[in-house]
């Protein structure tokens, strides 16, 4: 049982006519609360799905309600995006530099380096271009330490930056 009548297809408070997904799978619904849909507790999702326990989601104030159904299986629908989460106030780690071209282990020193510094990262994106130099683009939350981007505490991460990003959206398909 929770506050909402289920999974929404966006977030009500900003998309006045997000309505209630009636089925997910959960690998679906742990998408979605890992970016932003704050219905379950990510957590509580694992055991449930590796016993293969459906989970249904109904609201405690408006018990008539259907709620939204997470199971294993996929429902039917053949819509292509079932819903959009958002997470604001986010920071985007952006490592670049020519020196990245080619170097092997280049990822693994960058998320050694930022796990080192306590920084859990949620989304990343990285490219490369033919006049450009290749880049690293990772985004974490703003409350994290970033005391592994000065130049001398890692030698090779010195491109870094941190800036605060606008909302990180995911589509689920």
């Amino acid at each position: 049982w929770a506050d909402v009548d289920g999974f929404r297809t966006a977030d009500p408070k900003v998309i006045s006519n997000a309505y209630v997904i009636e089925h997910l799978t959960f690998v679906e619904a742990m998408e979605l609360c890992n970016f932003g849909a704050k219905v379950i507790y990510p957590p509580t999702i694992f055991p449930a799905y590796h016993n293969n326990i459906p989970i249904c989601i109904r609201n405690t104030f408006n018990p008539d309600a259907p709620g939204t159904y997470v199971s294993k299986e996929k429902a039917g629908d053949s819509r292509m995006i079932k819903g959009i989460s958002s997470i604001n106030d986010t920071c985007l780690i952006t490592i670049r530099g020519l020196g990245m071209v080619g170097v092997i282990g280049v990822n693994y020193r960058i998320f050694k380096a930022l796990s080192k510094s306590g920084i859990s990262v949620f989304f990343v994106s990285q490219a490369a271009w033919k006049t450009q130099p290749r880049s690293v683009c990772a985004t974490a939350m703003p409350h994290w330490p970033w005391k592994c981007f000065r130049p001398s505490s890692h030698r090779k991460l010195r491109w870094a930056r941190s800036i605060k990003s606008k909302p990180i959206t995911t589509w689920l398909r």
